[in-house]
């Protein structure tokens, strides 16, 4: 799972856009250094049976532990015109993006 500093590098360097995939909708993210990219799609998340914002936003879980409290976790947020980090209870369901590291 990214840390935090890794979602901090989406979000400080790199471009944002907003598009659809095969149908999907998601943020595709470049390096403004390398080039190169990821699409991560607009899944939603799950609150308690509830599934919602499913190809609108995309929320996916770091591996940082929010301070305040073991329940929480930060997460990556975006969705048409926005991107930032916020946290959330662990219990919900968010996106998980596995990642290496070369």
């Amino acid at each position: 799972m990214p840390t935090e500093e890794l979602q901090d590098e989406l979000r400080n360097n790199c471009t944002y856009e907003w598009m659809t995939v095969n149908g999907v909708n998601g943020g595709k993210f470049t390096n403004k250094n390398t080039g190169c990219g990821i699409f991560l799609p607009a899944a939603g998340y799950r609150s308690v049976s509830d599934l919602g914002s499913v190809g609108s936003d995309g929320d996916y879980w770091s591996s940082a532990q929010y301070p305040s409290g073991a329940f929480n976790a930060y997460y990556l947020y975006f969705h048409s015109g926005y991107v930032s980090t916020n946290n959330d209870n662990r219990s919900n369901g968010q996106s998980v993006r596995p990642v290496v590291r070369n």
